[in-house]
Parts: structure tokens; C-alpha cells; sequence
């Protein structure tokens, strides 16, 4: 006698199925499901007694049901220069939790993109793994500046000019690019008119702003104005910064009006600001 032998693939590919006379063995089916690993055949849907294809024999009609295990997969992370993000792994079509973004000195992170290009951004609320992945880091080049630490300039009973704790007056950058110093704005505080009592004047007082490597070059603004300047800060190497030393003076009216008292001494007279932008 000749029985039925059918075959539920539960996702993989159709198997034909076909006849076997009694006491034979089968020959195992190929079958294949995306992201899966055939675990093997069964004879109830449950999937709880296994085909042995080696020793199991037909006694009747048979339903053989496959039984799968969703693949594993790992996902790595190019950080592309940043730092290192350790790799996961995830069950096919399934989501992964976003890393804690790397860092990279004078960039801001974009995101995370499916292609080296960086043309496709990964959604990790809905992408899912679906094989071993890559996914590669994006970066955008930041202006990363520090500007003198006490950027308020005051005067001492001689006249010198400091500007506060900082000792260096330099611009350090940490971007990967130049940087120009595009503009500088002068505000007044809150002792400019104890020292300055006629503030008619204060157009006329000047900081003024000199690279030593270009003494020619100088910035000098006013107080309560904004001026342009052409500064340039070098970019940096990473993990080196680079800097751009700026010496601070003061230039003053012949006719000023000043109300000095050695209790006014380092009372800041101006705060100084600055805008950036890249050099291309």
C-alpha cells in the first residue's frame, strides 16, 4: 500500500507533497524560510514529536509540519572616527534600542545610516534587522571654541587692561575646520559708568583686539557697538587643539572722563562677544 505524505511548511517554501508505500523512510525535503533555521519536521502542528528521517517509517497518511527558530544577527556600529559603540545582536524582524551616541572632537552626531554613503538613516522605532548589519555613524563639522575664560575687560590703577581669570587670552578650537572670528560686540556693565561718568564718551572708548603674530591686524570695538573681524583661529588636529593668543588694550579719548578710585580696581568696564563661521 501507497499513503499521502503532505507537507506544512508554516512560512517556508512549498514542499510538493507526494506518496511512499508502507515501512519506507522519506527523504528529507528542502525547505527554507527568510531570516530562519528549519528546527525540523514534526508530526502535529504542536511540534512536539519529531520526524526522524533516518529511522521513522510510513504506516499511513502523514502531515509532516516544519518548525523554525527566527535567526540571530549582529549589528555593528562604524563610528566612523567617533567613539567606539560596542556591538548587539537581534532576533530577526525585530527592532533595536538606539545606543548611546558616540562623541568625536569638533563634530555634532547625525545619526546612525544603513549605507556607508550615509544616504538612508536607520529608524530604530521602526527598522527592523533583517541579516548581519552595519550601521554607520554621521557627522556634521561644529564650531567647538573656547573663548577667553573671562571675556569682561577692566583696567587697573595704572591703566593696564586684564580680562579677568584667564591667564592664556587665547581662542582654542577643537574644530576640524578654520575658524573665522566674524564679529565682535562690546556691551557695557554695570561699573563702566562709575569709571566713566559721562556715557556722551563712551563711543569713544575702544578695546582693542590684537593677534601678536599680526600686530598690524588689530580689532578695535566700541563700547555699546558691534565690529567686524578677521580673525582667524587654525583648525585643530584631533586630539590636538589649536589655539590663536589675542592680546587685550584699551584706547581712550585725550578728553575722557575718568573716575578712578584704587576701590574700582578690576571692576569690568566691557564684556566682549563673539560670532563664528567656517572657513570653507
Amino acid at each position: 500500500s501507497t499513503y499521502e505524505i503532505a507537507y506544512v511548511t508554516n512560512g517556508g517554501n512549498a514542499v510538493t507533497p507526494h506518496t511512499a508505500p508502507y515501512g519506507s523512510k522519506l527523504t528529507k525535503p528542502t525547505c527554507t524560510k527568510v531570516g530562519h533555521t528549519l528546527e525540523g519536521w514534526y508530526t502535529e502542528a504542536a511540534c512536539t514529536n519529531k520526524w526522524d528521517f533516518a529511522v521513522s517509517t510510513v504506516t499511513g497518511a502523514t502531515t509532516l509540519y516544519a518548525k523554525w527558530s527566527a535567526n540571530i544577527y549582529t549589528v555593528t556600529f562604524q563610528s566612523n572616527e567617533g567613539s567606539p559603540v560596542d556591538a548587539t545582536t537581534a532576533t530577526f524582524d525585530n527592532t533595536i534600542a538606539k545606543p548611546t551616541d558616540p562623541t568625536r572632537q569638533g563634530y555634532a552626531f547625525a545619526g546612525w545610516y544603513r549605507n556607508q554613503s550615509l544616504t538612508i538613516a536607520w529608524d530604530f522605532a521602526s527598522d527592523k534587522v533583517q541579516n548581519d548589519t552595519d550601521l554607520w555613524a554621521k557627522w556634521t563639522a561644529i564650531v567647538d571654541i573656547d573663548v577667553p575664560l573671562d571675556p569682561k575687560i577692566s583696567i587697573d590703577a595704572q591703566g593696564k587692561v586684564t580680562t579677568g581669570a584667564d591667564a592664556t587670552r587665547s581662542f582654542v578650537s577643537r574644530s576640524p575646520k578654520p575658524v573665522l572670528v566674524t564679529g565682535i560686540s562690546c556691551t557695557s556693565t554695570t561699573s563702566t559708568a562709575s569709571i566713566f561718568p559721562d556715557t556722551a564718551q563712551w563711543p569713544g572708548i575702544k578695546i582693542t583686539l590684537v593677534d601678536p603674530t599680526d600686530p598690524y591686524g588689530g580689532i578695535g570695538v566700541r563700547i555699546n557697538r558691534n565690529a567686524q573681524a578677521s580673525f582667524t583661529i587654525p583648525a585643530a588636529v584631533s586630539p590636538a587643539s589649536a589655539e590663536l593668543p589675542i592680546e587685550f588694550g584699551l584706547s581712550l579719548p585725550r578728553d575722557i572722563k575718568l573716575s578712578y578710585t584704587d576701590t574700582q580696581e578690576g571692576l569690568p568696564i566691557a564684556t566682549l562677544s563673539y560670532t563664528f563661521e567656517f572657513l570653507s
